[in-house]
């Protein structure tokens, strides 16, 4: 058992879990091993089909503290939400099924919310493969020495999102928010991607108390499933349109330079979508980016991009996806999101 957290807050973990069987116990061993003692363990499983439920109830009957909700496959917004539903902790905790925590994140995170009245603490991730993930959970890795904290309010909660931490606030992974400031908000059950960015910016847009921690603590696992449901057709398309909503409400509001980074963004990611379908040799699914591309450059932001970005698109529009420029900026995606030319679903 790890140290006496006595009258601290509960905190509830919620895992939605949809045909995680190959990950799903070192995913809840993780959280098992937490420092902290004082919480709940949702696991929401959204109708699988492989010995996700099997693996489920095996650790549920070995800890009182983990429970059990079963649904339909509704997707994982309304497998998140019903989690929402069911918390009863001060603090909700949020982990994918594929992934896994440090043993004293949860410890440290609510900790400083307490000493720093923070509404949404979180920490950076790490990306690591299935033997990179064993290897560090087969580590003793209690955090002895404090961490270092920052927080931000009001204003400065935005600029984090848009600009300073873009990538750790894209993901819902690894955050933890005080149960009543989210109140009556939800995730958005329509979309299937992007829904986990969509969900903290309309928290910043509320100007979101936050802490942060310095330290990869999140481990974000990578592997060939997530890298296709990256960049299936349907996912991506939803994904783009949460870009392009977080985009044209900052334009409305006259924040150009954070509209202008999410513009940024959204064509580069088609950029890069091009090429791992062109990669894949899958030409519906390339027209269907270069379709997006096209409509995208006639956006009033577009001008505003860098003409470098601009030049890279307009080869792009020509199919000239092998010039050494792009094919460059293909090998640099490709290490960043690991084995990206998995099969690609057109569905």
């Amino acid at each position: 058992m790890g140290k006496d957290t006595g009258a601290m807050s509960k905190v509830s973990v919620i895992i939605p879990v949809y045909n995680s069987e190959a990950f799903l116990r070192q995913c809840i061993q993780s959280v098992i091993r937490q420092t902290y003692q004082n919480m709940e363990v949702l696991i929401i499983d959204d109708g699988s089909t492989d010995q996700s439920r099997e693996v489920c109830e095996q650790f549920c009957r070995k800890d009182g503290r983990i429970r059990l909700y079963r649904q339909e496959n509704k997707g994982v917004s309304s497998a998140r939400n019903l989690g929402l539903e069911a918390a009863a902790g001060e603090y909700v905790f949020f982990l994918d099924s594929d992934d896994a925590i440090h043993p004293s994140l949860i410890e440290a995170a609510v900790c400083q919310a307490e000493v720093s009245k923070a509404e949404l603490s979180f920490c950076s991730y790490v990306r690591l493969t299935t033997l990179q993930m064993e290897e560090i959970q087969s580590q003793k890795r209690e955090s002895s020495s404090p961490l270092n904290w920052e927080t931000a309010e009001k204003y400065l909660s935005e600029e984090w999102f848009h600009i300073r931490f873009e990538r750790e606030l894209s993901c819902i992974g690894g955050k933890m928010i005080r149960r009543e400031y989210i109140g009556a908000q939800r995730f958005n059950e329509r979309i299937r991607s992007g829904e986990d960015t969509l969900f903290l910016y309309e928290l910043c847009c509320r100007q979101v108390r936050m802490a942060y921690a310095d330290v990869q603590w999140y481990y974000y696992r990578m592997h060939s499933d997530s890298a296709t449901h990256l960049h299936e057709r349907k996912g991506m398309g939803q994904k783009w349109r949460v870009y392009e909503k977080i985009r044209d409400q900052e334009y409305e509001k006259g924040h150009s330079a954070w509209a202008l980074k999410w513009e940024y963004g959204l064509m580069w990611d088609i950029l890069s979508a091009y090429l791992v379908m062109k990669n894949a040799k899958s030409a519906e699914n390339s027209r269907f980016v270069k379709r997006w591309a096209i409509r995208e450059m006639k956006h009033p932001l577009y001008r505003g991009l860098t003409s470098g970005t601009r030049l890279l698109f307009l080869f792009l529009y020509a199919g000239c996806s092998y010039i050494p420029p792009v094919r460059a900026l293909w090998v640099w995606k490709q290490r960043l999101f690991g084995t990206l030319s998995a099969s690609i679903s057109s569905s």
